[in-house]
């Protein structure tokens, strides 16, 4: 009985903190609960930030010519701290997607551990244009290429997410930077 405490005790300790969950964008680890300061210093330093208002969250960016950019996540700030982070996996040729979806798998697993459950992505008309899978607080989530008639085309995209989804400007910063 001692030891099953114990273990619940751990179990309950470590799955818990919002302050140990965080992601790599572009090589720079965001944490949730850090001051969005310190995020926006950090991002700032080494890619393109832009303030995105409908999404209520800061895009990052990494410019590879002129007119090119990769996205490689977004984050969202609230009440000075950052409250949801979501990386991007870049997939610049759709026969690489089996590939880079491993890594991200990989990713999603070793952050969030192994007990994950997953289900279909669906819009309102029956069609499945991808799946999430959730291990602890990290969900990935993977869209398929598609072309219709009916909607526009789309590429294949894949990324991770954390935390929930702060919904005050007010704290943003809002703009370009």
């Amino acid at each position: 009985m001692r030891s099953w405490l114990i273990g619940l005790t751990a179990l309950v300790v470590t799955s818990g903190s919002a302050a140990a969950q965080s992601l790599d964008i572009g090589g720079v680890e965001v944490h949730l609960g850090e001051a969005g300061t310190v995020a926006l210093r950090q991002l700032r330093a080494a890619y393109n930030l832009q303030y995105v208002d409908g999404a209520k969250a800061w895009g990052v960016t990494r410019k590879n010519g002129p007119q090119d950019y990769t996205s490689l996540g977004m984050f969202s700030i609230d009440s000075g701290t950052v409250t949801w982070i979501s990386k991007d996996y870049e997939i610049p040729d759709v026969q690489r997607l089996g590939n880079i979806f491993q890594q991200a798998v990989r990713d999603l697993r070793a952050r969030g551990g192994k007990a994950c459950f997953m289900w279909p992505n669906e819009m309102t008309n029956g069609m499945i244009f991808g799946a999430s899978m959730k291990c602890g607080p990290y969900t990935l989530d993977l869209n398929l290429p598609r072309e219709s008639t009916a909607i526009p085309s789309m590429g294949a995209g894949i990324s991770i997410r954390v935390g929930g989804r702060g919904t005050s400007s007010s704290d943003s910063g809002g703009g370009t930077s």
